[in-house]
């Protein structure tokens, strides 16, 4: 799916971007930075229209890409502590630590594996998330009984139901990891860019630790190569 979707970015790219070059050359506004956090977004429409307009402006838009993304790195204690905040009793911790974690989810496979087996259901309902898998009381509901001695409560308010234990809520609908989608965003920037100093910053995305950043980057490359 994601792949997919950068192959449609890149045809938009590719069949609008030259017309919106050709248009003058005065400063866009909003900056490249705001276009920037317009990517961050499940609203397709509105990225691909901060996508042209970023293509607009190649220079400036590589200068921030190259300053803005980061190669994936695994630091260890950074994943310890985002780990433990996926039980964090605030839904804010909890969604940023979920976001970091992804960046990094395929290199901490057996750290994540560990927190799949935890005790708090949260981080093991997240981590189950993130090695993309379903939770085991999901695919298993006959185990539900390992509940037991905690406190479960459900909430219907207005029609909304919420599931809380030990006084969390259980989040029902995770919301899609924005992070991601605009990085990998900025990946299909670059490659219709594709300057030497585009170049040069996914070759600097793909050197980092296997992510799905790393791999787009890889690929993005090899397209580039092709051309």
């Amino acid at each position: 799916m994601r792949s997919s979707r950068m192959m449609v970015l890149l045809a938009l790219l590719v069949f609008v971007g030259p017309a919106a070059r050709a248009a003058d050359n005065a400063p866009l506004s909003p900056t490249v930075a705001d276009l920037w956090g317009q990517l961050a977004t499940s609203d397709e429409g509105k990225a691909t229209r901060a996508i042209l307009a970023l293509a607009k402006q190649p220079k400036e838009a590589v200068e921030f890409l190259g300053k803005t993304l980061k190669a994936v790195k695994v630091d260890k204690a950074k994943v310890a502590k985002w780990l433990e905040q996926l039980g964090d009793d605030a839904f804010t911790r909890r969604e940023e630590a979920m976001l970091e974690l992804a960046l990094v989810a395929e290199s901490i496979k057996a750290e994540l594996e560990k927190a799949a087996k935890s005790n708090d259901a949260e981080i093991r309902r997240r981590a189950a998330l993130l090695l993309e898998k379903k939770p085991a009381e999901a695919k298993q509901p006959a185990k539900a009984a390992g509940l037991a001695g905690r406190r479960v409560e459900v909430q219907n308010v207005n029609g909304e139901i919420t599931i809380m234990i030990d006084g969390k809520a259980l989040d029902l609908n995770p919301k899609p990891n924005l992070a991601l989608l605009q990085a990998t965003r900025g990946i299909a920037l670059l490659e219709h860019i594709g300057t030497p100093e585009a170049k040069k910053i996914l070759e600097r995305l793909a050197e980092g630790e296997p992510s799905h950043l790393a791999k787009e980057a890889k690929a993005a490359l090899k397209r580039l190569a092709a051309r």
